[in-house]
């Protein structure tokens, strides 16, 4: 009997040495059908998303055949299942590889790739551009930061459709792009053409190379301010440094201006 007792009462102190296999059990095998479920999750997520990339005819953002909703369906670039064509438009000229892209699969008059989650196209064709931005569907686009903090929000090209766009427009029509003062203005551009092609010979002939892009900002910078305020008092040779430094850092709130 004291065996018995001790046997007994060892059991009854201890009876969590036999119930630890039991609850270490039930949490693995808890465990291991929760890896089991993110897995599966995962996997699944990962087939879909190869699925609708492979049935997209350009990437992601073109999804439930969008390209399909007109007459003629729209040829695309896959490029990748989430990023799209994003790594393409990271090098230097953009522009260029989509021109080389819409060549290589033959759709120089439109073209539909995604930029992650955004869809886009392309064209190279000057009736679809024209078609493009003369339509309503261009009239609203978003406010760009780098519009807002530049241009004050105030720009014609970003201004919303309404009575400000309107009265930009009607200005813009009379007074910058009238027939007679495009007219007025041909010898001035003349000479700043001529001005800019003998900077580009001086420049080839001093280090063999050139760098048009400063040659046609200050070329453009002068045609805007003979159009605009009547007279070009921009020297591109001498103060071309000085000007675009003052552009970069512009004293924005004395200069901002107020609707």
């Amino acid at each position: 009997m004291t065996m018995s007792y001790n046997t007994l009462s060892f059991d009854k102190e201890s009876w969590w040495v036999f119930t630890l296999p039991a609850v270490l059990g039930s949490s693995s095998s808890s465990s291991i059908s929760t890896t089991y479920f993110l897995l599966s999750l995962f996997i699944t997520s990962v087939l879909s998303l190869l699925l609708t990339w492979a049935f997209t005819r350009a990437g992601p953002a073109w999804k439930h055949n969008r390209t399909h909703l007109g007459r003629v369906p729209i040829p695309g670039l896959h490029g990748l299942p989430i990023l799209g064509s994003l790594l393409t438009l990271t090098g230097k000229v953009p522009h260029v590889a989509l021109a080389c892209m819409a060549n290589a699969f033959k759709a120089k008059q439109l073209m539909a790739f995604s930029i992650g989650n955004t869809p886009a196209v392309v064209t190279s064709d000057t009736i679809i551009v024209k078609e493009i931005l003369s339509s309503s569907s261009f009239a609203d686009r978003p406010l760009k930061r780098s519009a807002r903090e530049l241009m004050f929000g105030l720009a014609i090209g970003f201004a919303p459709n309404g009575v400000y766009w309107r009265m930009l427009r009607g200005i813009s029509a009379s007074h910058l792009f009238a027939p007679r003062r495009i007219a007025a203005h041909e010898p001035s551009r003349q000479e700043d053409c001529r001005s800019m092609l003998m900077r580009i010979g001086n420049e080839m002939n001093l280090s063999g190379s050139v760098k048009l892009r400063s040659h046609l900002q200050a070329t453009a910078l002068s045609n805007i301010m003979g159009s605009v305020f009547g007279k070009r008092k921009f020297n591109a040779s001498s103060n071309s440094h000085g000007c675009w430094e003052l552009a970069q850092h512009p004293p924005a709130r004395s200069i901002r201006p107020r609707r």
